[in-house]
């Protein structure tokens, strides 16, 4: 069967919207799909895209990442689809090439009749960790939390940041999601003896579907303790956050049956923690403490944990982290190391 590789544009806008396009010719016209195309020979995926929504819309975007790769079989061919995110830089989207074009919000995506590849890219959509409906609330400086929480249900470890960076620096939609930062590589050194086990080195980002499976099968859950925040200044750090809203631990935590510890890195998340759960003293970097009147469904005691920052700007070597995070796993009775 022939095969064809193609890139696709999920083009969003600020307030989480998603444009479709109607295809105006072939055996598939009036199909709706994700706009792209092929790939030519020594274009990089993220070049094509551009030059496929330059040729399609006239209108020049920015390619932000992979959102998912699909493979279907159509009668006469196989087709194998890269979809990105991607925003506006300039231009109007005009329609060069489709009858037709609508923004859909998350509930209006099964408004349109999708050509059956892309209806897989709208069900890893409808799947993925984005909160979209918190991203389309956000504006006025207020920043609603963009993922929904990931808790498994036989959750041992509740790791709680302050909030996530700017999706500008994501390069997949799941915690931890900057590529320079280390928590996955930590993870993928821990447990499999390479670090590199969870990253696509050539594309430059995480191996979102093996974390997702992973974080299920290990009970690893993730949130923030700031459900809104507003940025005084343009960076990740926690010094220039404004908590707007706080997120309710005691809630996360009640879906949580068999948690052993919450883990922290940062000061100012573990500082909410302890104030938020009655905790008289804040650990310090490599310790932990028993959080006061607080048992899981197993009668163990649940301890806050705080750890040493992933981040590449805290100044310790990658090897001292992973050592400290292998000690915490083992001490709430997970392995760190396969057999």
């Amino acid at each position: 069967m022939k095969r064809i590789e193609v890139v696709a544009a999920i083009i969003h806008d600020e307030g989480g919207r998603i444009f479709a396009t109607q295809r105006g010719y072939g055996d598939m016209k009036d199909g709706w799909e994700f706009p792209g195309g092929k790939m030519e020979a020594g274009e990089t995926p993220a070049d094509a895209l551009k030059r496929e929504i330059r040729e399609e819309l006239e209108t020049e975007i920015v390619v932000e990442r992979l959102v998912t790769t699909v493979d279907y079989d159509y009668p006469a061919f196989h087709l194998t689809m890269h979809c990105f995110w991607c925003q506006v830089e300039s231009g109007s989207l005009t329609l060069k090439e489709h009858e037709a074009a609508r923004w859909l919000t998350m509930e209006q995506l099964d408004s349109v009749d999708w050509l059956p590849a892309d209806l897989l890219v709208v069900e890893a959509i409808k799947n993925s960790y984005l909160n979209t409906e918190n991203i389309a609330r956000s504006k006025d400086g207020v920043e609603y939390h963009p993922l929904r929480p990931c808790l498994p249900e036989n959750a041992r470890v509740l790791f709680l940041g302050s909030f996530p960076p700017q999706r500008k620096r994501w390069c997949m939609d799941f915690y931890y999601p900057n590529f320079i930062n280390d928590h996955w590589r930590i993870e993928g050194q821990l447990f499999f003896g390479d670090k590199n086990h969870f990253v696509d080195v050539q594309g430059k980002r995480f191996k979102l579907d093996e974390i997702v499976a992973f974080c299920q099968e290990k009970g690893l859950a993730f949130f923030d303790t700031s459900t809104a925040i507003r940025r005084l200044k343009d960076n990740a750090s926690d010094k220039f956050l404004e908590v707007v809203e706080p997120t309710d631990i005691r809630a996360l935590m009640a879906q949580l049956p068999h948690l052993r510890a919450i883990v922290t890195t940062g000061e100012k998340a573990t500082e909410t923690i302890c104030t938020t759960l009655n905790i008289p003293e804040v650990p310090k970097v490599g310790t932990s403490v028993e959080i006061p009147k607080t048992c899981n469904a197993d009668g163990d005691a649940v301890l806050l944990y705080r750890l040493p920052s992933s981040s590449r700007a805290y100044p310790l070597s990658f090897d001292k982290k992973a050592e400290a995070y292998g000690e915490m796993f083992s001490r709430v009775g997970l392995s760190s190391s396969r057999p």
